[in-house]
């Protein structure tokens, strides 16, 4: 059986901003197994980032698990992505075109119930990289 959560919200004039508006949502499964997470937005135009463990925007490559633009799938991401039980997974949904707000709907599909919460808490840390600081904004 496949069971599907679907999630809506909106990117705003109020959303944080790394370039694009962006809303970041935690992703926990309870079974590992491939899963299928897509859009649905007015926007046309979503773009998703997956990340295990947590989201830099100063790094958006660090712990950058799958991406997608939207292309073949008229402007709404699609991700085939294999997810782990007992791991912190980050989703970003953002935009093509900076400055576009709008209504989005992620659905997840898999074997088993997953559990998608917005992370609201922003943090500022600060690591030493072999004798440079490097200033981290972390989701």
């Amino acid at each position: 059986m496949n069971i599907q959560y679907k999630y809506s919200s909106q990117l705003t004039v109020d959303s944080p901003t790394y370039y694009r508006d962006f809303e970041t949502l935690e992703i926990e499964v309870i079974k590992s197994s491939e899963y299928v997470i897509w859009s649905q937005s007015n926007m046309n135009n979503t773009i998703s980032y997956i990340y295990k463990n947590n989201f830099n925007a100063l790094k958006p490559f660090e712990n950058l698990l799958s991406q997608h633009d939207g292309s073949c799938n008229e402007g709404q991401f699609k991700l085939f992505i294999n997810l782990e039980i007992n791991t912190r997974y980050v989703l970003v949904v953002t935009t093509l075109r900076p400055n576009t707000i709008g209504d989005f709907s992620i659905t997840i599909s898999g074997p088993m119930n997953v559990t998608l919460s917005q992370i609201s808490k922003h943090s500022f840390s600060f690591s030493n990289d072999s004798k440079t600081k490097n200033y981290t904004f972390c989701l």
